[in-house]
Order: C-alpha cells, then structure tokens, then sequence
C-alpha cells in the first residue's frame, strides 16, 4: 500500500550561488551532512541538486515540512557509492525517522532524473 508519495523539480543553475566555497555556504551546512558533501566528492554541481530534491520529495512524502515541524534536512541524506548516480541509498534519522516508524517504516523507492537545466526527484513510500 501507498502511503506517501512526493515530487520535486529544481532547475540545476539555482543552486550555482552556493557552490562557489562549499565550505562556507551556510545553505549547504544547513542541508547537507558533512557524509554527504564528503560522498558527493568534486561533482557539486550534480550532487547538491540532486540531494536537495531528495530531501524536498521526502518531505512531501511524509506530508511534512523543515518550516512548520521539527523535522531536518539533515534528517535525510542521499549517498551515492563509487560516485555514480546509478547506485545510491536514502538514510533517514532524527524527527524524521520517529514519522516513518508512525508510517510502520515504508520501503522508500526513490527515482530521478537530471538534465543539464533540471532535476526531478520523487519518492514513493509503500507498506506491505
């Protein structure tokens, strides 16, 4: 059974503001572990797009919000292995892992596409 599904879509030059000094870009420290910056390697401008619509598609799954709950965006990272965008995982923790175990801790199944102008995330949460 379905029980969360979320969408998002950025275009890829919004984020170009905040990849100039990764290190002091209070918006990346605000969104992203420092697991996740570390496993995006230099790809930056792949990787913060990307990870940021996963974050945003997962809240919208859950039906929730970083501004109205405690909820985090830290409370969600993207890691991709061997720098590939084929292979990744989602791990949730904090406020938000307390909202899956309320959902009976769905299977996410994640799926995105990205171009050179855009990427889209979405996100299905499905119980058994």
């Amino acid at each position: 059974m379905i029980v969360g599904c979320g969408i998002d879509t950025e275009e890829v030059n919004r984020f170009d503001k905040h990849l100039a000094d990764i290190e002091k870009s209070g918006f990346v420290k605000l969104v992203f572990t420092k697991r996740e910056i570390e496993n995006f390697g230099r790809n930056y401008r792949t990787f913060i797009p990307v990870g940021f619509c996963c974050k945003e598609a997962v809240f919208k799954a859950i039906g929730d919000s970083w501004t109205t709950s405690p909820v985090h965006w830290q409370d969600i990272e993207l890691l991709f292995s061997s720098g590939s965008l084929d292979n990744y995982e989602i791990k949730i923790s904090g406020h938000t892992k307390k909202i899956f175990n309320d959902l009976n801790n769905p299977e996410i199944v994640p799926e995105f596409d990205i171009t050179t102008d855009n990427v889209t995330f979405h996100v299905i949460l499905i119980n058994e």
